[in-house]
Order: structure tokens, then C-alpha cells, then sequence
């Protein structure tokens, strides 16, 4: 149960229920809630998200470029194919088809869209070696090289 109240979303969702049971009060209702948001605030630091993964990175399409200040545990990426990336992960994640990468997509360094992305298990059919991390961009369901991206995997 410690966990729980640990996780940011569960925070969120603490405060929103609180809200909805104290609106009827009045304005000193949403005092008490800033106050209590503001208690709980330090909990919700990216940097306590980030902390709980072994390895992340964030990846611009226009090289493809892994961003230095937020990689963790890969060492550089390349493109294979049009919205095919290939992620080369550093030693300390030791055999990666033990592991399991999120995706997510990242509207600011896109081109103007938003895109989908997702992790390709390189233990089945892929088009990068073996070792290395596969993710795949589209935009509208077609393959696209215009979509940043951000990949991590939890602390094994």
C-alpha cells in the first residue's frame, strides 16, 4: 500500500478525489487541497520518476540524436529504415530479451504532428541486431521519420 501513495498518477488521483468531496465547502475546501498538493508536490520530481528506471532516453528524429541530459543506459541510436530505430544499449543493462521498453511519443521535437511509437521485440522478426533495442515511429498509421520519441525500462 506504501508503494501506491508513491506513484505520482496515485497523487493526482488522491487530490482530484479530494476535490470532488470537498467543492461543496467552499473556497477554504480548495486552500486545504493547494496546502495538501503542495505537501505531496516534491513526490511528483521527474527526477523521482526517472530515478525508478534503469535506462531512458530521449530521441530527436533529425539525426537520429539521443539527448544527452536525458539518456540513461543506451549509447547511441540509428535509423534502419523510414520510422526504424535502432537503439544501442550500454553494458549495464546486461541481456535486454530479459526486458521490456515503453514508448512514448514527444510532440515538441516532432515535425508538427503527433505520432505513435512502439518497441519491436528483436527476439522475434526485426530489423536490428540482435542486442539492440527496435522502435518504430508512424504518423496516421504510416511509417515516419518525423516523431521524437522517448523509450525507458524499468529497474529490473
Amino acid at each position: 500500500m506504501r508503494a501506491f501513495f508513491r506513484r505520482p498518477t496515485a497523487l493526482i488521483a488522491i487530490g482530484l478525489v479530494a476535490g470532488l468531496l470537498l467543492a461543496p465547502i467552499g473556497a477554504e475546501a480548495a486552500g486545504s487541497i493547494a496546502k495538501l498538493f503542495n505537501q505531496l508536490k516534491p513526490k511528483m520530481d521527474a527526477r523521482y520518476v526517472v530515478a525508478s528506471h534503469e535506462a531512458y532516453a530521449l530521441v530527436t528524429p533529425g539525426g537520429p540524436a539521443l539527448s544527452p541530459a536525458r539518456t540513461k543506459g543506451f549509447s547511441s541510436v540509428s535509423r534502419v529504415g523510414i520510422g526504424d530505430y535502432c537503439l544501442t544499449p550500454t553494458a549495464s543493462l546486461g541481456n535486454i530479451d530479459n526486458r521490456v521498453f515503453m514508448t512514448s511519443p514527444e510532440y515538441q521535437n516532432s515535425s508538427g504532428q503527433a505520432g505513435d511509437v512502439f518497441w519491436l521485440d528483436t527476439t522475434n522478426d526485426a530489423s536490428c541486431a540482435q542486442g539492440l533495442v527496435e522502435i518504430r515511429t508512424f504518423v496516421n498509421g504510416v511509417a515516419s521519420d518525423d516523431v521524437a520519441f522517448s523509450v525507458y525500462s524499468p529497474a529490473a
